[in-house]
C-alpha cells in the first residue's frame, strides 16, 4: 500500500506547503525581562562606581580604663593582714583619722614588754639617782619603749589630710603585699580621665585632638565621647602597660600585643546612659575606638592595591 493511499490528499498538500514557508521564532521571553536586564545592569554599574569611589572610616580600637584624677591611693607599706577597716566609702575624714588597722599582736607584745622594762629601770634609777649605770639603762629602756610604740603605730594607716573616702578595696582578714591599694581618698574636685591602650601599629596616625568613642562594660551601646589629649611616644608591651596601672588594676585589662598609651578627656564628667547621669568610678573598663582617617572601599577589599599606589608615588 502506497503512502498516498494512507493519507487524504488534502492533508498531504498542507504538509508539503508547510515546508515551503519560512517559520517564525518562538517568543517565549516575557516582556518584563527587558526592564529587569537594564535594572540589573544599572545596579552593577552603580556598585562598581561605589566600590571604586567610596571611602570608609578607619578606626584604632583597644581596651580602656577610666581613672579619676584627684584621688590619692593609700597603699600597704609592708606585708600585713587587715584587722579592721575603720571607714566606709563616701565618708569624710580628718587628718590623722585611722583608716585601716593591721594585725599587730607581735608589736603589742613588744610594747608591753618594753613598758615593763622601762618601769623596772625607772624604779632602779629613782632608788639611786646618782647611779650613772642606772641612768643609762633607763635611757635605753625608754628608747626601746618609744621604738615599740612607733612600730605599733605603723600598723595603722591614717589619713594624711582632710578628704573623702572613695573606693575601699580591702576587707578584714585579707592578706596584703607591699604596695597593694587599701582605699582611695578624694581631695577637692575629682575629674575622670580615660586611658586607652590602642594597637601599637596605629601610633603614626594617632595625634592629640582626635575623637574617641568609649563603650563601658555593663553599659552596651551607651557610647561616651572623648578627645585625645596626649599620645605616648613609646610602644609598650602588655606587662609594661599593666605596670603603669599598678598592681591593683593592672590585671583588669585584657592586653595582647604591643600597645600605645593614649590619654583622653571625657566630654562629660558623668556617665550618660538611659536618659540619666551616673558617676564615673576609678577602674571602670571598656573598649575605646579612635577614628583615624578614611580609606577607599576598593583598597579595603583588595589590600594589595594600597602597596601599588604607594609604589607609584615613589620618585
Amino acid at each position: 500500500m502506497s503512502g498516498r493511499e494512507l493519507f487524504r490528499a488534502q492533508a498531504l498538500e498542507e504538509h508539503a506547503r508547510a515546508y515551503e514557508q519560512e517559520g517564525a521564532p518562538l517568543r517565549l521571553r516575557p516582556r518584563w525581562t527587558d526592564a529587569a536586564y537594564w535594572l540589573v545592569l544599572a545596579a552593577a554599574v552603580t556598585s562598581l562606581l561605589f566600590v571604586a569611589l567610596a571611602r570608609l572610616p578607619r578606626y584604632a580600637e583597644g581596651p580602656a580604663m577610666v581613672r579619676v584624677l584627684g584621688l590619692e591611693e593609700v597603699t600597704a607599706p609592708f606585708a600585713a593582714t587587715v584587722a579592721s577597716v575603720e571607714v566606709a566609702a563616701g565618708e569624710e575624714v580628718e587628718a590623722g583619722r585611722p583608716l585601716v588597722r593591721f594585725y599587730a599582736a607581735a608589736e603589742e607584745a613588744d610594747l608591753a614588754r618594753a613598758r615593763r622594762e622601762a618601769e623596772v629601770r625607772l624604779v632602779a634609777w629613782l632608788s639611786d639617782p646618782d647611779d650613772a649605770a642606772a641612768r643609762a639603762a633607763l635611757a635605753e629602756a625608754l628608747s626601746a619603749r618609744d621604738a615599740a610604740a612607733r612600730a605599733l603605730e605603723a600598723r595603722v594607716a591614717r589619713a594624711s589630710a582632710p578628704a573623702t573616702v572613695g573606693d575601699v578595696r580591702v576587707r578584714p582578714g585579707q592578706s596584703l603585699l607591699p604596695g597593694e591599694t587599701l582605699l582611695t581618698l578624694a581631695r577637692g574636685e575629682a575629674r575622670p580621665e580615660l586611658l586607652a591602650f590602642l594597637p601599637g601599629h596605629h601610633r603614626p596616625a594617632l595625634a592629640p585632638g582626635l575623637e574617641l568613642r568609649l563603650e563601658l562594660e555593663g553599659w552596651p551601646r551607651a557610647y561616651q565621647d572623648a578627645r585625645i589629649e596626649t599620645v605616648g611616644e613609646e610602644i609598650l608591651g602588655p606587662a609594661e602597660a599593666r605596670r603603669l596601672l599598678g598592681p591593683s588594676l593592672g590585671d583588669a585589662l585584657d592586653l595582647a600585643g604591643p600597645v600605645v598609651l593614649v590619654r583622653a578627656r571625657l566630654a562629660c564628667a558623668s556617665l550618660r546612659a538611659k536618659g540619666r547621669a551616673f558617676a564615673y568610678h576609678d577602674g571602670m573598663v571598656g573598649r575605646a575606638e579612635a577614628r583615624l582617617d578614611r580609606e577607599r572601599l576598593l583598597v579595603t577589599l583588595v589590600p594589595a592595591l594600597a602597596s601599588l599606589g604607594r609604589g607609584k608615588e615613589r620618585p
